[in-house]
């Protein structure tokens, strides 16, 4: 009597086990089908056309499109600080060369970004008290560099670096 309920709950575990390996496969190839229809489904309709029917259907037609690239961040720093220079007070000739021939030896580091006016200021006066910039010089530069916004003063810094000397503004010479 022992060896009949081993035998019946054997012959019912194996009945078990090869059902769930039955479902298991089924699941498998449906899967598979899904999988497959989706592939095919994709590849039938172009980029374009997923794109245009996406758009569609999560926007209202009234709202505006944003474009379809986004500037590069160092396209937009340019436009800034271009934007920046044009608000700038206009320096004698002197000054931004006096200027040009301090910061050509100066490191740039991130610790700038916190108080570039400052800094040149103080480059300023380093300078003169080493005899490298004229007194009188390393005054308007501090004075105009004191002057500036964070922002102005980046622009300015990166107008130097970038060679771009024309973009600063000059007073005129009488």
């Amino acid at each position: 009597m022992t060896t009949d309920w081993r035998t019946r709950l054997e012959d019912a575990l194996r009945e078990c086990t090869a059902q769930s390996q039955l479902l298991g496969i089924q699941q498998t190839e449906s899967a598979d089908r899904r999988a497959a229809a989706i592939a095919a489904a994709a590849a039938s309709r172009s980029p374009t056309t997923c794109a245009s029917r996406s758009a569609r259907s999560t926007r209202p037609s009234s709202a505006r499109q944003r474009p379809t690239f986004e500037p590069l961040a160092g396209d937009l720093a340019d436009r800034l600080f271009a934007l920046e220079l044009a608000e700038l007070p206009a320096q004698d000739p002197a000054v931004w060369q006096g200027l040009a021939a301090l910061l050509s030896g100066v490191y740039f580091d991130a610790g700038w970004i916190a108080e570039p006016g400052r800094l040149i200021a103080a480059e300023a006066a380093d300078a003169a008290g080493h005899g490298e910039l004229d007194p009188a010089a390393a005054t308007a530069i501090a004075r105009a560099a004191a002057s500036w916004t964070r922002v102005q003063a980046l622009a300015v810094i990166d107008a130097f670096r970038a060679r771009n000397l024309e973009a600063l503004p000059t007073t005129a010479k009488a």
